[in-house]
């Protein structure tokens, strides 16, 4: 049988390099190839688990209580102080670590490409000739306050602009229309879709309208997004200052 490192050795071994701590990882570093010697190591790591030395997370090792060096974070909303918080998403014990976020300034040129790569611009136009099929955010930065900013596209639901409350009529024949009531004049009913396609719909075809809670705006468009993508977003948002909407 091979070598078996000592409980003590693997914590270390497993703190020094988290990135490359998978059972094979441990196994290779300590030469361990034999089948019965595969199998004692893994009831090492077992009882370093429940002794709660190390941490399984996606087939890999982790220091008890560490965050691995790089880590998914969910960006919570801005507390009451303004600050910004975030939790580890792998995190498997309780008590999850709350992360402050301190955004270095981010870059208005790579946020206004964001803005169009990311598909902000399918429905938030910057042009206040431009067809407005959602919320006008040319003026942005001089309507809203960063926070505000931040928190819309973390969490669109908390905040809905007006004027771009959801809505979902059902017409008496059967069909369902579901978007943005812009305006309602001689028994006629406009609605615009996410598309920015409108429709014209006579109230008396009307059978129920319901006004949703919900933002047309998906969540998590931001999951995807480093810090720096993520605050060069805002601050191109925050740089857009012109008249209208």
């Amino acid at each position: 049988m091979d070598q078996l490192p000592s409980k003590d050795q693997i914590r270390q071994w497993i703190t020094d390099n988290p990135t490359l701590a998978s059972k094979r990882d441990i196994a290779k570093a300590f030469g361990i190839k034999g089948g019965p010697a595969r199998i004692e190591l893994k009831r090492l790591l077992k009882e370093l688990e429940q002794e709660g030395g190390i941490e399984k997370r996606k087939r890999r090792f982790h220091e008890a209580g560490a965050l691995p060096p790089v880590s998914i974070l969910r960006v919570l909303a801005p507390d009451a102080s303004g600050d910004l918080w975030a939790l580890p998403n792998e995190w498997t014990g309780e008590d999850a670590p709350r992360i402050q976020l301190v955004p270095k300034k981010g870059d208005p040129a790579l946020g206004s490409r964001l803005f169009t790569s990311q598909g902000c611009i399918a429905c938030h136009s910057v042009d206040p000739k431009a067809e407005q099929k959602g919320p006008y955010l040319g003026a942005a930065g001089a309507k809203f306050t960063r926070d505000y900013l931040i928190e819309s596209v973390i969490d669109p639901n908390k905040v809905v602009a007006q004027g771009f409350q959801s809505a979902l009529l059902k017409l008496k024949d059967g069909s369902v229309k579901m978007g943005f009531v812009t305006g309602e004049a001689d028994g006629v009913v406009e609605v615009r879709d996410i598309a920015g396609q409108v429709s014209k719909i006579k109230r008396a075809d009307v059978g129920e309208e319901t006004h949703l809670p919900n933002s047309m705006m998906p969540p998590g468009l931001a999951a995807g997004l480093t810090v720096e993508e993520f605050t060069s977003l805002i601050e191109y948002l925050v740089s857009l200052r012109a008249t209208g909407g």
